[in-house]
């Protein structure tokens, strides 16, 4: 018998890393290979299932005869080629090769396969293994799902002429945020790929959205305001955020902890908190001292290198917006805050009185 739950086990077997070694893991990254946005459609514990045999795929099969019908067998397929190249790219996750030769051992001996599906994957073999293994090794992932789902299925001969392109590192949703160019200055560690890798285009989405709403705080590291009120929850939503982003992009491990933020404002220092372009400035008089608390969303490691290769300019909309809302829950009798370019906030010191409304950026 050879099936999905067989098939994935002889990539578990060659794994040549630590990212694959949990087999929800390697489920996750492999269903992933047969359908991009395979986490829009399934449960945490669909990929254990997925994995262990207990659940046929049926609904993942579904959608992946879905988007063959619209863009045909051969574009599907070429699709699986570049995702299974680039997830795997030089090795980093599975030996390619012994995968191959052992499961070309199981399509010989199994039982459950069709003449003309045994034959064609045997062909494909011989045909790719030197050439390129693998269209091999994605013809299988799709013959182990789609027999598991159609006891009627036959062999589609794949054309000769299929343009599998070499380079396969710009064909995953993250790749999209980073020019190639760029790309080959950083040296992403094992678990940043792998992290990265397994993003699909929704959650791409999600994090291009906030990274135009990161805060720096005055410890130089980059953070997203918790947003606490209606008011706060409102303005993330204008820009396309609620919690279940948020909980998405704890779920990809790109942010982590909320952070308590707390600090005195004392005369005659300067506190707040700026993006790319304009300054959140707070201070008080002399004899007047006060606490002032916020929360926050720290990134990860890896969330925080994406952001840096990505370099997506954050909004002043967004900052103006959030300065005003907090501007109004400090509660200071004797306070001057106010929002200033770059330039201006170097001459803070300077201003006696802040009109807010001629000081706050557009």
């Amino acid at each position: 018998m050879f099936n999905v739950s067989s098939y994935f086990k002889v990539i578990h077997k060659n794994i040549t890393g630590v990212d694959w070694k949990l087999p929800k893991t390697l489920s996750e990254g492999l269903c992933l290979v047969i359908y991009r946005e395979v986490k829009s459609m399934v449960g945490e514990t669909f990929y254990n299932k997925f994995f262990n045999g207990n659940n046929k795929g049926r609904t993942l099969y579904k959608v992946v005869q879905d988007e063959i019908a619209e863009v045909t067998f051969h574009n599907y397929i070429q699709q699986v080629i570049q995702r299974f190249m680039s997830i795997n790219y030089r090795d980093n996750k599975f030996d390619s090769q012994a995968v191959a030769k052992e499961v070309l051992g199981k399509i010989k001996n199994a039982t459950n396969l069709s003449g003309d599906i045994r034959n064609g994957i045997i062909q494909s073999y011989r045909l790719n293994y030197n050439k390129n293994v693998y269209i091999f090794l994605a013809e299988v992932l799709y013959y182990t799902l789609e027999i598991q789902n159609n006891s009627n299925t036959h062999y589609i001969q794949i054309d000769p002429l299929l343009e599998i392109k070499a380079e396969a590192k710009s064909v995953l949703p993250w790749h999209r945020l980073i020019e190639l160019e760029e790309l080959e200055n950083y040296k992403l560690s094992l678990r940043t790929q792998e992290v990265l890798n397994l993003l699909d285009e929704y959650e791409v989405e999600i994090i291009t959205k906030l990274a135009t709403l990161v805060i720096t705080e005055e410890d130089g590291e980059e953070y997203l305001y918790y947003p606490s009120t209606d008011e706060e929850l409102d303005l993330y939503k204008k820009h396309g955020i609620g919690f279940n982003e948020f909980r998405r992009m704890k779920d990809c491990e790109l942010i982590g902890v909320t952070v308590e933020n707390r600090f005195d404002v004392e005369y005659p220092y300067l506190y707040g908190f700026q993006n790319d372009n304009l300054v959140l400035v707070i201070s008080t008089s002399e004899g007047n001292n006060y606490k002032v608390e916020y929360k926050s969303y720290s990134f990860t490691q890896v969330g925080k290198q994406l952001l840096n290769m990505a370099q997506i300019e954050t909004s002043d909309s967004f900052f103006t917006d959030l300065a005003l809302i907090f501007k109004d829950k400090i509660r200071m009798e004797s306070k001057k805050i106010g929002v200033f370019t770059m330039e201006d906030a170097q001459n803070y010191e300077e201003i006696d009185d802040i009109d807010w409304g001629k000081n706050k950026t557009q």
